[in-house]
Formats: C-alpha cells, structure tokens, sequence
C-alpha cells in the first residue's frame, strides 16, 4: 500500500514538473525593435496643414481642432506652412472625432458621459497620398463646459508635442573612445 501511495505522489509529481516546463520556458514575450520612422517626416521644410474637418460642433467653432493646431504649429516655428499640398513637403491632416449621435458639447453631458473623443491627426505625402503616420490624442470628458474646453486645448497642444517628440532625430549615442 505504501509503495502504491509513493508510485501515485511520483508519478503526480512527474506529470506537475511536465506541465510546469513549458511555463517555466516561456519567457515574457519581448517587443520588437522599433520600425524605422518615414524619413519625409525628419526632412520636410515645408508643410500643408489640412481640416479633416470635425463630427462635432466645438463651441460653435466647427474648425476649431484645425484653427488651434495651425496655431500651434506656426508658433512651433519648425516649418515654413504654405497654402497649397502641391507645395509641401508633407500634408498635415488634423480632425476632431466625436462618437456618432453627438451633436453639441450641451448634449454631451446629458447623455453622452461615457463617450471617447478623439483629436487626430494624418501625416500624408502629398505626391503618393500615403499615410505615412497617425496620432491620436484623447479629450477627457468633463461635466463643465469651460473644463471640456480646457481638455480640449490641452489634447490639442498634446498633438503639437506629438509632433515636436516625432519629428526630433533619434538620441544617438556615440561609441566610446578608447
């Protein structure tokens, strides 16, 4: 009987250590390295900044997302902005998302809480009309329509750091010298 008990405590043993192996094996999977960045986005000069238009009725300010992003990128002063994508080096297409069946901030706090909205921006070429990145920063909702509108401006001026951080050549580190 004894020997029966010892073979069953083995051979559960024996099965746990086979099924453990291939957990203790596994190890965190690691991401993978960065895919390179576009090089047009590094040495464009020149920049066309497009409405994507909005889903929404900001503040009754329908450009608003466009108004304030080209605000902020002219005085971001990196790029020459002209008046046609036939002239830039990179299209900038910037859009406010708002869920579907919003039609005005009022509404929003009535029956909307829970909604996402978006200000996001396309970077296209202008020859190809290739996407060639998209930034997505998100608005917090608020109960207050003056702490929306903070929310707003603070997402907007998250999306020109965006760029800032994007467009700013990778740290490179230099070799040692012996």
């Amino acid at each position: 009987m004894l020997r029966f008990i010892r073979t069953g405590i083995l051979c559960i043993a024996s099965l746990l250590s086979l099924v453990a192996v291939p957990f203790a094996a596994a190890e965190k999977p690691q991401n993978p390295p960065p895919a390179p960045i576009p090089a047009q986005i590094f040495t464009a000069k020149k920049i066309f900044i497009s409405n994507g238009g909005s889903t929404i009725d900001t503040f009754g300010i329908p450009s608003l997302a466009y108004d304030e992003f080209y605000a902020g990128i002219k005085n971001w002063g990196k790029y020459e902005l002209v008046a046609s994508p036939a002239d830039a080096d990179l299209v900038y297409e910037v859009s406010f998302d708002a869920p579907i069946g919003a039609v005005g901030v009022p509404q929003l706090f009535e029956t909307r809480t829970n909604s996402v909205f978006q200000c996001r921006l396309q970077i296209l070429d202008p020859k190809t009309h290739v996407v060639l990145w998209r930034v997505t920063e998100h608005v917090e909702i608020a109960a207050l329509q003056s702490t929306w509108r903070k929310n707003f401006d603070k997402a907007m001026a998250s999306l020109v750091n965006d760029m800032k951080n994007l467009t700013s050549p990778p740290l490179t580190t230099a070799a040692p010298k012996n």
